[in-house]
Order: C-alpha cells, then sequence, then structure tokens
C-alpha cells in the first residue's frame, strides 16, 4: 500500500507537467508534491531515511522527464498524425473513392511547411561574444577576447537573412565613425535597435546620425541586445563618462520600443544577472542583480528549476502588482539622474509604429514619438523578413527625426 501510494503520487505530478506546463499547472504541480511529501512522510514517519531517497528519486524523474519533454511531444504528434491518416484512408475507402485518385489529390495539395527556427552563425556565438556577469548581467566580451570585430550570419531554411560585420571601438562600443577626440557628445542607449543587429557599422541610427553631423560630433552607442530600462539606469548610476566630458553638454537619447515593457521585471529568459529595481517611496532603487550568480549555474542546468522559479516569478508579477515600478519610473528616475550630473536633459524615441501611451505624451519627459512617420511605410520596407529587427531604410528615418531635437 505505502508503494501505491507513491506511485499514485508520482504520476499524477509526471500527468500535471506533461499536460498542462502553465502557471496554473504549477500550483496544481506543487500541491501534488505535498501531497506526496505529507503521505511518503506518514508511511515512513518512522523512518527518515526511506522519505529523502523517495523525495530525491521523484525529483530525478521529473527532471529526466522535463529534458526530455519536447522529444515526447514529437513522438505523441507523429503517432497522432499516423492515427489520423489511418482514419482518413478508412473514411475514403467507405465512400468507395478510388485510392491512387486519392493519393493524386493529396499530391496536388499543398501541405502547410513546417516552420524552421532561424540559425546564427559566426563569431555571435562563438567566440563567446557575450560574457555573463558584471553590473549589467551580460556584456560584449571584446576586451577580455582582444577582438573587436565580430561576424554574425542569421540563416533560415538554407537563405541567408543577414551576413553583417559588429565592429566594436576601445571602450567595447559598437563603431560608430568617430573621428574627433573634442566636441559634442551624443550618447545612444536601448536593446538591439540601439545596437543595430543585422545590420552593419554604417546603417546603425547612430552612424547615421554621425555621418549626417559630417563626423563633427563624437557619438557612442551603449545600445545593446536585450538591453532595457534597467540596464540605461545602471549605466547611469554606475557611469562617470569622465572621458567624454566636454564643454559642451552630453546628450542623451533612449531608443524605446514597447518590449522595453517587459525588461523592467526579473522574468526575461536572459540576463539572469541582470539588475534588480524595486519601487521604493515613489522612486526605483537598485537592490542587486536578479539571480545570485551561483543559483543561476544550477539555474541554467535543471529544467525542473528553471521550470519552478519562472512559475513563482510569473504569479509573483501576477499577485503582487503593489510598489512595482513602471517603465515610466525608470525613465523619469534617468532623467534626474542626467539632470543633476549631467545639466542635460534625455531623449526618449518611440521606435515603433504603436503611439506611446499617455503616460508617456503628459509626462514632462522629452518625447520623440516615430509612430506616425512610420506607419507610411510597409513593414517589409521597415524590418528585416524573418527577423524583425529594423533595415538601414527605417534607421535613416529615425535617424532624420533624431537630428531635428539635437
Amino acid at each position: 500500500m505505502k508503494i501505491a501510494y507513491s506511485i499514485l503520487a508520482l504520476v499524477l505530478a509526471i500527468f500535471l507537467v506533461y499536460f498542462f506546463r502553465s502557471t496554473i499547472t504549477f500550483l496544481g504541480l506543487l500541491s501534488i508534491f505535498l501531497i506526496f511529501f505529507i503521505t511518503i512522510f506518514f508511511q515512513y514517519k518512522s523512518n527518515f531515511f526511506l522519505i529523502i531517497p523517495t523525495i530525491i528519486f521523484t525529483l530525478i524523474v521529473v527532471e529526466v522527464f522535463l529534458l526530455n519533454y519536447n522529444h515526447f511531444i514529437k513522438i505523441v504528434n507523429f503517432t497522432q498524425l499516423n492515427k489520423n491518416s489511418e482514419i482518413e484512408s478508412h473514411s475514403k475507402n467507405e465512400n468507395n473513392i478510388n485510392i491512387d485518385d486519392n493519393n493524386k489529390i493529396e499530391n496536388n495539395t499543398k501541405k502547410p511547411k513546417k516552420k524552421n527556427k532561424p540559425i546564427l552563425q559566426g563569431d555571435y556565438g562563438k567566440k563567446n561574444y557575450m560574457k555573463l556577469g558584471g553590473t549589467l548581467g551580460y556584456y560584449p566580451n571584446c576586451k577580455q577576447l582582444n577582438d573587436y570585430d565580430f561576424s554574425s550570419t542569421k540563416i533560415l531554411n538554407d537563405k541567408i537573412i543577414y551576413d553583417v560585420m559588429y565592429n566594436f571601438d576601445e571602450r567595447c562600443l559598437r563603431n560608430t565613425g568617430n573621428k574627433k577626440n573634442n566636441g559634442s557628445k551624443v550618447l545612444f542607449f536601448g536593446g538591439s535597435f540601439a545596437f543595430g543587429e543585422g545590420l552593419n557599422d554604417q546603417d546603425t541610427i547612430p552612424f547615421l546620425i554621425n555621418e549626417s553631423l559630417n563626423f563633427q560630433y563624437q557619438v557612442f552607442n551603449y545600445g545593446f541586445h536585450g538591453y532595457g530600462p534597467r540596464q540605461f539606469v545602471r549605466i547611469l548610476e554606475t557611469e562617470n563618462f569622465k572621458d567624454q566630458k566636454s564643454q559642451e553638454k552630453l546628450k542623451f537619447v533612449y531608443i524605446y520600443i514597447p518590449a522595453h515593457n517587459s525588461r523592467i521585471h526579473c522574468n526575461e529568459n536572459w540576463g539572469d544577472n541582470a539588475p534588480k529595481y524595486k519601487l521604493n517611496n515613489n522612486k526605483i532603487k537598485y537592490v542587486g542583480p536578479c539571480m545570485n550568480y551561483y543559483f543561476s549555474i544550477f539555474y541554467k542546468r535543471s529544467k525542473l528549476l528553471k521550470f519552478s522559479y519562472d512559475n513563482i516569478i510569473k504569479l509573483k508579477n501576477n499577485f503582487f502588482k503593489r510598489n512595482k515600478p513602471k517603465t515610466i519610473d525608470f525613465f523619469i528616475y534617468a532623467n534626474e539622474i542626467i539632470e543633476k550630473k549631467f545639466n542635460s536633459k534625455l531623449l526618449i524615441v518611440n521606435y515603433s509604429q504603436t503611439k506611446m501611451g499617455n503616460n508617456f505624451l503628459t509626462s514632462n519627459l522629452n518625447i520623440l514619438d516615430a509612430s506616425s512617420s512610420l506607419k507610411k511605410y510597409d513593414e517589409n520596407k521597415l524590418y528585416i523578413l524573418n527577423d524583425g529587427h529594423p533595415t538601414g531604410f527605417a534607421n535613416k528615418i529615425i535617424a532624420d527625426l533624431i537630428l531635428k531635437e539635437l
């Protein structure tokens, strides 16, 4: 009877994980495990040495299952596909339809192609292009590798989406074509749109602006893949820009997209050690990294731990919304730092066809909403096909708009 209880609890736990891998299921899974542990405790309370191995065995089984989850799904789908084929052929025979004719019809019917994932090649992954750690969670690894030029090729179904070079300067910032060591300076921040993912240096917004200004300014690109408002604020808090100060004001530009709204909490699938902020007296405050470094090592290697942790974070974000910072809180705080430390103002550029919310537009922040300008053009001209990042054509539109504000 004791073994039957253990097996039943284990089967129920696996059933939940297999069929309903969602936040609600996580609660169910947690409940089943609690029932399982309580059952084991009362069954073996006289001998704790039986409880511990049983729990460990259960966790290992679930871990192995999760690691092979995708493989199991493929088997189930394949089996189901074969069943459907048998049912279809059986119904055709019952309706006295010639099987050979059916085969011709089936062969002529276009079957939906399976969507393949794009493949990234080049130095982007092979040379440890990104390094985990630091106050931002991760950063370009060019200084440590003593390599400032990285290739990146994206391929889908044997077709090249882009084949580009990412060149960095001595600061490990994306090359913007700077030629002068003094004069006014413009600093760009943001994620991949600011960085220029999928584009060569000369097609990025900072480079295009520098080129339009005949390289009389110094332009710096602090944008990087996956960065958001948290990294932006942390850079402002920790960086003095000593070698970039001059008699002229530093100009700060943030390239914003709506996706950045989900990058202000610790719930994205990258940057485990990224900076974490909480709302304190209506102001955001840095409280450390999102995840302890040693915990993140186990997190990356365990599907069960990742599954549990991710769902706990989702539950926390859904049920405990009080004192959670919003995107605008980061920009208001960033603007305060810029005004206080550098006697300048922040320019926020909405690089989207979606208009910014009223909380942005009615604030005292300096907003450049490019949505109406971008809506005039076809999306195929604005974004790289099968990628979603902006084209050089789109960047030129945004660069021209920014130039009017500088």
